[in-house]
């Protein structure tokens, strides 16, 4: 796919000050992650721990909160990791779906991508009542 680049938002809350921010897209990761020290910065705080396998197979445990991110002025609040201080922000799988957003890995950009719901209908079988 190659690097892409996306200016996001970031704040502690959704009436709270935004800050900019580029980071680096990566589908492959489940959640987004920010450095550690940003989201002090913000004012977030880390309320539970999780394990996670990393590229080349190792596992670590890493702090996870909740920041709402913006993109292209929608927000969404979002899991996210501490990430280690001086680490490049990354844009994860989870944050994308929230906003509603893919890759066009041949422009390298994020496109709108087209959301499903798929319901029951009250004969059990998706049509009318």
């Amino acid at each position: 796919m190659g690097v892409l680049k996306q200016a996001i938002e970031l704040s502690a809350a959704a009436d709270g000050q935004f800050v900019p921010v580029e980071a680096m897209v990566d589908t492959g990761a489940t959640y987004t992650w920010i450095p550690a020290e940003t989201l002090e910065q913000l004012g977030v705080v880390p309320k539970y721990r999780r394990p996670f396998v990393m590229a080349d197979g190792s596992e670590i445990t890493k702090e996870m909160g909740t920041v709402v991110v913006r993109i292209n002025g929608r927000e969404h609040p979002t899991p996210c990791i501490f990430g280690d201080r001086g680490s490049l922000p990354l844009l994860g799988a989870v944050t994308l779906e929230e906003l509603g957003y893919g890759v066009d890995p041949v422009n390298q950009r994020l496109i709108e991508i087209t959301a499903y719901l798929l319901s029951v209908g009250a004969d059990g079988n998706g049509g009318p009542k």
